[in-house]
């Protein structure tokens, strides 16, 4: 009997970590998976811009703009420069761009829809409404049949939290990939979803990789970029709990 089921790989959240990438994709095609979606933060923090950007277009991974990926034209983009650990980021990484990088960044959607089997899948990088809003433990299911009615879709593929998550409200089901370049509380291991989807029905498998985690922190290093983001890469940390909100 023929299998009427296809198979996509969701990634998000990369962050500039070329190894983790490198990881994850391997892992993919090690599997035999021949779809890949992006949801989004392809740079922010990491020391290998280029080369992920690079591999992506490589690829030709669909994908959405995340909220990093935006605010590097917002803030770099102007000219002025920010002393922040937040805002350094944004400068280091627009000096190391070229314009076709840029481009590929700046041409990025908001959300992309497909249609897969009888599926109607919204991609973004926050939620429906904001590349800023988390969808994950603890959103009300009020809220979600908020967002149901405004995504049109029968499920939402999402990012941004770099943990994985997985809801259903007002008919739409939520999905979150985690994080490629920095899984929330798991130094050393690359996070990515496969979704499996069939006339009538849904599936999706969380993936863990092992990724070169020194490696990556000593890309951040050689950029001669602050400590902070090499540890955030080594303790799987957020910056502010990295810095404790400074």
């Amino acid at each position: 009997m023929k299998d009427s089921s296809c198979a996509v790989a969701l990634i998000s959240d990369i962050h500039a970590n070329l190894q983790a990438l490198e990881a994850v994709l391997a892992d993919i095609d090690r599997r035999g998976l021949r779809e890949v979606w992006n949801a989004g933060d392809v740079v922010g923090y990491g020391g290998s811009p280029r080369e992920v950007i690079r591999l992506l277009r490589e690829r030709r991974v669909p994908g959405v703009a995340g909220n990093l990926d935006r605010k590097l034209f917002r803030v770099a983009g102007r000219g002025r420069r920010g002393r922040s650990l937040k805002k350094l980021t944004h400068h280091w990484t627009w000096d190391q761009l070229r314009g076709k990088d840029r481009r590929y960044l700046r041409d990025l959607p908001f959300s992309r829809r497909f249609r897969r089997r009888g599926w109607t899948v919204l991609l973004v990088h926050g939620s429906p409404d904001s590349d800023e809003e988390y969808l994950q433990e603890g959103i009300g299911v009020g809220r979600l049949r908020e967002l149901a009615r405004r995504a049109r879709a029968r499920l939402v593929v999402a990012g941004h939290s770099h943990a994985p998550f997985s809801a259903r409200a007002g008919g739409t089901r939520f999905i979150n990939a985690a994080s490629v370049g920095r899984l929330e509380g798991k130094p050393g291991r690359a996070g990515y979803a496969i979704l499996r989807l069939s006339p009538g029905r849904a599936r999706v498998r969380r993936v863990e990789v092992p990724y070169d985690a020194e490696g990556a922190a000593e890309a951040i290093r050689r950029a001669g970029l602050p400590a902070e983001y090499a540890r955030m890469i080594l303790t799987g940390r957020k910056l502010s709990r990295v810095t404790g909100g400074r």
